[in-house]
C-alpha cells in the first residue's frame, strides 16, 4: 500500500478513492465527525469577549480593532497582548470559548 503511494509516477500512483477502498484504510476506526471543524485560513477562529474588551482598554483601542487583528491573524501588540491575557486566565482556571484544548 505505501508503495503505492509513494510512486513517484502520477499515471501509476493510487488514488485517493482507492487508497479510501482498500483494506488497510479502514483498520482504524473513522472517529472524524461528518462535519468538518474548524478551516484555517476560513473560519475566524473563536474569541473570548471579555479578554477582546480587557485588550482594549488596556491598549486604549476598539474592541472592533482588537477583533480585526485576530481574524487578520496579525503578529503584533494587540494579537499578542490578547493571547497572553487569555492564557493567563485558563492557566488561572478560568474557562472560555475561546480555549482551544
Amino acid at each position: 500500500m505505501l508503495a503505492n503511494i509513494l510512486t513517484t509516477d502520477p499515471d501509476k500512483r493510487i488514488s485517493i478513492k482507492e487508497i479510501k477502498n482498500h483494506d488497510w484504510y479502514h483498520c482504524v476506526e473513522d472517529t472524524l465527525p461528518a462535519e468538518p471543524g474548524t478551516i484555517v485560513g476560513v473560519d475566524p477562529p473563536p474569541t473570548d469577549p471579555k479578554i477582546v474588551t480587557t485588550v482594549a482598554k488596556k491598549l486604549q483601542v476598539s474592541e472592533q480593532h482588537v477583533l480585526l487583528n485576530l481574524e487578520a491573524n496579525k503578529h503584533n501588540r494587540v494579537t499578542t497582548t490578547y493571547f497572553l491575557l487569555l492564557k493567563k486566565h485558563l492557566k488561572d482556571g478560568g474557562k472560555s470559548i475561546a480555549d482551544a484544548r
